[in-house]
Order: C-alpha cells, then structure tokens, then sequence
C-alpha cells in the first residue's frame, strides 16, 4: 500500500487571511496551540499567566494561571485580600500541576502507542511470505487446495456427528420423561379402580348386617 506524499512543512506568510473558513480553522488551531504553550509555561517556570481573546467572530477566550484575581490584582500591585484567597491559590496551583502531570503520562503513552501501530504496519506490510489458509482460493496450488478440503471435511464430519449425538440425548431425555409421566396415570387409575371397588362390597356387607339383625 503505497502513503500519501505530503509536502511537508511550510512556511506560511504572516498576514491576513482574507478566505473566512480558512481564518477561522486558523484561529482555532492557533489559539490551543497558544492556550497550551502557556499552560507548559505555567509548569515549567512557575508563573501566573493571564491570556484573553477574542475570535474574530467576537466570541471571548480566556486562560488564568492560578486565578483570574490573582493575576489581575498582580498586575495592578495589589496584595492579596485575606488567607483564604492564598490558600486557594495554593491548591489551584497544586491542582493543575498534578493534571498536568497526568496530561503530560497520557500524552506519553498515546505516542508510544503511535509508534508502535506504526512498526506493526511496517512489518506487516514487508511481511510477503503468508500461510496458505490467509491466500485466497484462486491462488492456491493443487496440494494447498487438497489441504484445505481435507480440513472442510474433517470438519463437517465432525459437526454431523455432533449434531447427531444431540439428537440422540434430546430424544433419551424426552422418552425419560414420557415414561414417567405415564406409570403416574396407571397407579392413580390402579388407586381409582380399588377405591371404587371398595366402596359397593362394603355396602353389600353393611346390606348383610342388617338382615342378619332383622331375623
């Protein structure tokens, strides 16, 4: 598979972009470009940042390190107001180290993982020599084709057998419960036949009694 040539890197010229879509595709790339240099500065140096823009659709974008207040009241020498406003300074700051810390492992492994993809597609691509079951039908010889049918019909031989085995104890767990089912109606049509066969020979005897008594 043969990759797209690019023509690389160019120098583009520092100057108003007149098409819309274009200086707005620009803007936006630009502006996390600048977004993340100055989080990368914030990390690296120890600074507070204030950055503030405005899309050409007029549509503001901001970015404080710590804090917004911070940053402005530094900026015009005035001192904290209290305790408090340092202390969450301190954790904004604390804060952002750490996720940038954890941005910057991602980071890491994404490109490592880049990387690696990329290897693996480069030894795939210079890997010629491929199994015979990886090779179409139609390219395959006379002995590789006899191979694969072998390998067929092994294997629907086996499925036939398979299938016939489930057969087999469908049927014997059916009949199982058939037969049971059927010596439960003949003990309780046994059980019917006494118990109505009982009860005219007992009345025939209390019949007997009676007369006996008369007499």
């Amino acid at each position: 598979m043969e990759r797209r040539t690019s023509r690389g890197r160019q120098k583009i010229a520092i100057e108003k972009i007149e098409n819309e879509d274009d200086r707005y595709a620009t803007f936006s790339k630009r502006r996390l470009g600048l977004l993340k240099k100055a989080s990368e500065l914030c990390t690296l140096c120890d600074v507070d940042i204030g950055i503030i823009i405005f899309s050409p659709t007029g549509k503001p974008f901001s970015f404080f390190h710590p804090t917004m207040d911070s940053v402005v009241n530094r900026y015009y020498h005035i001192g904290p107001s209290n305790s408090s406003s340092d202390i969450f300074e301190n954790y904004v700051r604390n804060k952002v180290n750490k996720l940038n810390e954890t941005l910057d492992a991602i980071s890491e492994r994404v490109e490592f993982e880049k990387k690696r993809a990329e290897r693996l597609n480069e030894i795939e691509e210079k890997r010629v020599v491929k199994g015979w079951w990886e090779v179409p039908v139609q390219e395959l010889n006379k002995e590789q084709v006899q191979q694969k049918k072998s390998m067929l019909e092994n294997f629907i031989y086996q499925a036939r057998n398979r299938m016939e085995e489930l057969k087999m104890n469908e049927a014997s767990s059916s009949s199982s419960s058939s037969s049971s089912s059927s010596s439960m109606h003949t003990q309780g049509d046994f059980s019917n036949a006494v118990y109505h066969g009982f009860v005219p020979n007992q009345m025939q005897m209390n019949k007997k009694m009676q007369i006996q008594i008369q007499v």
